[in-house]
């Protein structure tokens, strides 16, 4: 219960974000009784269901069905990434009615926020906690203010948001600040198979990528 506390808490997005400012990406309603008699009494009915069924959860479920019927109702909200709409939140199953860029633009912060507060709760809350690597996001979310949104928001909790792409949307691929062209033309007779490499007139002085993983000093 304290995580999705936690959580809630965790999602605030960036003070200079345009329109979108400080406000919650998660809202999370628990109901959970203060009396501690209550407590015991909703967990102790969950207890004697699983006993008369003969079919006791895994560890995992335990904690899940426990939560659920400690704290329920439960209400999650999220907040529609739409700096133009001004902090419009929906619940979860309204979401199907955003659109493609929308909804993208929400998984990432959803997982933006889970890596930070995975990270925090391993005490590693000043170091980066991952890297996301977008298969194509472009193609579904290519509005500047969407990508400018999700790097903002990944900056913020430490996470290297990398994006691939063969869509030539300028006007996406301006809101990012490395771009690396690569291109698969050359075969190999002998194979068959492709080889990726730079492309001869791409700009910038990048001849290669590697992601890697710092370990943290003893």
């Amino acid at each position: 219960l304290s995580l999705l506390a936690r959580a809630e808490r965790q999602s605030k997005l960036p003070e200079s974000l345009p329109g979108l400012g400080g406000a919650q990406f998660l809202h999370i309603s628990l109901s959970t009784p203060a009396d501690p008699a209550a407590r015991l009494d909703r967990l102790g009915g969950l207890v004697d269901e699983w006993i008369n069924s003969g079919e006791i959860p895994s560890a995992m479920g335990i904690i899940q069905q426990a939560v659920r019927r400690l704290a329920r109702p439960i209400r999650v909200k999220v907040l529609n990434p739409d700096p133009d709409l001004k902090s419009q939140s929906v619940d979860i199953a309204e979401m199907t009615r955003f659109s493609g860029g929308e909804r993208l633009t929400c998984a990432i912060l959803l997982y933006c926020t889970l890596a930070q507060l995975r990270a925090r709760h391993r005490g590693m809350s000043r170091s980066p906690s991952s890297v996301l690597l977008l298969d194509n996001p472009i193609g579904r979310a290519s509005r500047p203010k969407f990508l400018e949104l999700q790097r903002a928001v990944a900056k913020e909790m430490g996470v290297q948001l990398i994006y691939t792409t063969g869509v030539d949307d300028y006007g996406a691929l301006h809101a990012l600040p490395n771009v690396i062209r690569l291109k698969n033309s050359r075969v190999n007779l002998g194979t068959g198979q492709r080889h990726v490499e730079l492309e001869d007139n791409a700009a910038g002085s990048i001849e290669a990528a590697q992601i890697s993983r710092k370990e943290p000093l003893v």
